[in-house]
């Protein structure tokens, strides 16, 4: 579980108030809170809980101690902000064995956070979750980590259906090549998929559409290219 709530005590001096629980007699294991903390007069204030109660048990959890400015709790680790965002804080606790969570973009609604897997965006797509347990058996560290380190993230080996694990496998044109009657462009098509050619003739200048094909096409020919003129290809690929 997670919560971004922000958390406002009422000013009544017996009040307890925490990031996730102001009291606890349960168990609460990986879960984290980043949400800010406006204590009112709380007799109780805790990053992640207020009260651990007798039976109680809160493990692998954190709080942004950044974010809430609270740097006590009765039970989690106080994490910066920088470091609640590392997936080596979640990665090290188990987190993501089995598979329920990943790393949110920085530029998304969740500003980097840990999010559970089924919020990606991909995940409206068919077969993503199985994409990820035939992939990542030990755990998914989410759609904007390069796994293979060839520059291309997770995320986008799976809308072009590359191999994530295998730094020689990635998308991109395959050959540029004259033709009798033009120039040739190529590359490796997978099924559902959808590739967008695109030209333009000086790179200070926008590319245009000059074609959108499907699967199992795998290749353009431009029969519109002028000789002695310089040609410029891109290719895009979305899931049909």
């Amino acid at each position: 579980c997670y919560s971004m709530a922000k958390v406002t005590s009422s000013g009544v001096s017996a009040t307890l108030i925490a990031g996730v629980c102001a009291e606890n007699a349960a168990t609460i294991s990986r879960c984290y809170s980043t949400g800010v903390i406006v204590d009112g007069g709380a007799s109780l204030v805790g990053g992640f809980c207020a009260e651990n109660l007798s039976g109680g048990v809160i493990e692998d959890c954190f709080w942004d101690s950044s974010n809430s400015e609270v740097y006590t709790s009765d039970g989690g680790t106080a994490r910066t902000t920088s470091q609640i965002k590392n997936l080596f804080n979640f990665t090290t606790a188990g987190w993501t064995t089995p598979i329920p969570w990943l790393k949110s973009d920085a530029s998304s609604a969740f500003a980097g956070y840990m999010i559970f897997y089924w919020q990606s965006p991909l995940n409206v797509y068919p077969g993503y979750t199985d994409w990820i347990s035939d992939n990542f058996p030990g755990g998914y560290l989410g759609d904007e980590v390069d796994s293979d380190d060839d520059n291309v993230v997770n995320g986008d080996e799976f809308i072009s259906s590359t191999d994530p694990n295998d730094s020689n496998l990635y998308f991109c044109v395959s050959s540029i090549q004259s033709v009798s009657n033009g120039v040739q462009v190529s590359w490796t098509a997978a099924s559902n998929r959808v590739y967008s050619v695109q030209k333009t003739t000086n790179l200070t200048d926008s590319f245009q559409s000059l074609t959108t094909i499907n699967y199992p096409v795998s290749s353009y020919t431009d029969t519109n290219s002028v000789d002695g003129e310089s040609s410029f290809y891109s290719l895009k690929v979305s899931i049909e």
